[in-house]
């Protein structure tokens, strides 16, 4: 698919992992000129190193929404996911983060 025209990917409940996001982010970076939504939803295996592979393989691309709603998300995810984003302040439009009940306060000013 790299180099493609695919717009949305969902992942919503797919159990992911270190190791799946891994393989995800390799394939991420050759769509992130297309894909304008991702959707993790449930997808609370995911831990912060692979976040931030995640959305460090977007950067500098097009996608306008991301969802992590349902996705545990602590401290450390948040800060992980924060980081990632700075790449990609150009073109995000709409976060999601319904259900992440564990994100402290601190985490929320990142």
């Amino acid at each position: 698919l790299a180099g493609g025209a695919v717009e949305h990917l969902i992942f919503a409940g797919c159990n992911l992992e270190e190791a799946k996001a891994a393989a995800i982010a390799g394939g991420l970076a050759g769509l992130k000129l297309s894909v304008k939504k991702l959707h993790f939803r449930s997808n609370s295996e995911i831990p912060a190193s692979a976040w931030s592979t995640l959305l460090q393989a977007l950067a500098g691309g097009a996608v306008e929404d991301l969802i992590f709603s349902q996705c545990e998300l602590d401290e450390a995810k948040a800060a992980a996911i924060a980081g990632g984003l700075a790449g990609l302040k150009l073109s995000v439009k709409k976060l999601h983060f319904g259900s992440n009940s564990e994100i402290p306060a601190s985490a929320w000013s990142t």
